[in-house]
């Protein structure tokens, strides 16, 4: 299978390329595909003709500038993103959007892990940016959406959070995982990540010496409980 990774040189992007199973990839950087240039997608999918893509490229750290500069999070996040799901239905490609957690509400007070059949109420602005471009997604025929929580190996903050729940893996774990998905040809949407934990109980497990902080500590409007409940994509991977 021919498959186009946007956002080629980013974080994901790169694990994917690593652990490829042996597909044909192309992966260009955003000087060669900027995805709010639909003309720029157009053009490389005409000439390239992949069978998929895997929509990696996003605006994302650091939260703060969602707010700062939010008619660049619309630019790349909402509308990149329909111009790939516009692409992927003029070319008849299988579209794969990474989406987030974010997508989640993550209130305070909730003990539950999120189900993909859910209601989604993102409670800030790139949750919103990046469930827009589900919206988008879920209008091209036989798509994936994945709801994934990842971060960089090793843990990229000296402190973390002891109070903020989240399903986090890292990158390198859930690169194989979401090409498992893909050669099984699954579609509609599945949340990846791994147990519910507390991001400070996640960290420190490889990082032991890493220091505490708590939500209230930390001026970025960012949900307390994002949590999700992945039994569909176990049972999709053990099937």
């Amino acid at each position: 299978m021919k498959v186009l990774i946007s956002g080629g040189e980013g974080l994901l992007a790169t694990e994917l390329i690593k652990c490829n199973p042996g597909h044909d990839i192309i992966a260009p950087s955003h000087t060669d595909m900027d995805i709010t240039l639909y003309n720029n997608i157009f053009t490389i999918c005409n000439e390239e003709k992949p069978d998929m893509i895997i929509h990696c490229a996003a605006m994302t750290h650091p939260m703060k500038n969602h707010y700062t500069y939010p008619e660049d999070s619309i630019q790349n996040n909402i509308i990149g993103t329909a111009n790939i799901a516009t692409a992927c239905i003029r070319y008849g490609i299988k579209p794969v959007y990474i989406s987030t957690d974010y997508v989640y509400k993550g209130d305070k007070d909730s003990n539950n892990s999120y189900k993909e059949t859910d209601g989604v109420s993102p409670v800030d602005n790139y949750g919103w940016s990046k469930l827009g471009g589900e919206c988008a997604i879920n209008m091209v025929p036989q798509h994936l959406i994945l709801r994934c929580c990842f971060t960089q190996r090793p843990f990229r903050h000296d402190k973390a959070f002891t109070d903020l729940y989240k399903s986090y893996m890292y990158v390198d774990e859930i690169a194989p995982i979401i090409w498992q998905l893909i050669d099984q040809q699954c579609t509609g949407t599945y949340n990846v990540g791994g147990e519910s934990s507390t991001v400070y109980d996640f960290a420190v497990k490889e990082s032991p010496g890493i220091g505490r902080v708590t939500r209230d500590e930390v001026p970025e409007m960012v949900p307390y409980n994002t949590s999700m409940d992945v039994s569909k994509l176990s049972k999709e991977l053990h099937d």
